[in-house]
């Protein structure tokens, strides 16, 4: 049952200062010879979206040899790596704040196609309120649906992303 994975919450417009405190600190343990660029991304970022509570910022580098080193880096400072959303040269690491809000850092290079899908999706939503009401919907409905796994929960989120992105191509 996802219920047992996921939560839902309703948008709170406290997240945007969550992701700049939370960059601010990340910032403060790279180093300043990796340029980086922070994006803010997933539900937190869309007004008025129903979301899972994870607050996610993409963090780019320019050069794919980075990647490990800023995951490393990240894990030593106390986030662990989101092993089964991790894949070749988009790492995801994570780490709880509050209790209850977690960290959800996409590791990739800037302008790759995860870059790219994240912030299409990102803005279609923010000015499409029928398509952002939808995506929230589905979420619920999902969340709501005693026999869905995380799998299929994430596969859901997967296929409407896909048929938003092919859209705006």
């Amino acid at each position: 049952m996802v219920s047992q994975f996921v939560k839902i919450y309703n948008y709170n417009p406290c997240w945007p200062e969550c992701y700049e405190r939370s960059v601010k600190k990340i910032k403060k343990f790279l180093p300043t010879h990796i340029k980086t660029y922070f994006m803010h991304v997933g539900s937190t970022s869309i007004p008025g979206s129903l979301t899972s509570g994870n607050l996610d910022i993409a963090l780019g580098i320019r050069n794919v040899l980075d990647l490990i080193t800023i995951r490393d880096i990240m894990v030593a400072h106390g986030y662990k790596i989101d092993v089964k959303n991790s894949k070749m040269h988009h790492y995801v690491v994570t780490r709880g704040i509050n209790g209850t809000l977690t960290v959800k850092v996409h590791i990739i290079v800037v302008n790759s196609e995860p870059w790219r899908r994240m912030a299409l999706f990102k803005d279609y939503l923010i000015h499409n309120n029928q398509a952002r009401d939808a995506y929230s919907n589905l979420r619920y409905s999902l969340y709501k649906n005693e026999t869905i796994t995380y799998t299929e929960y994430s596969y859901q989120k997967r296929l409407f992303q896909d048929e938003i992105l092919a859209r705006i191509k």
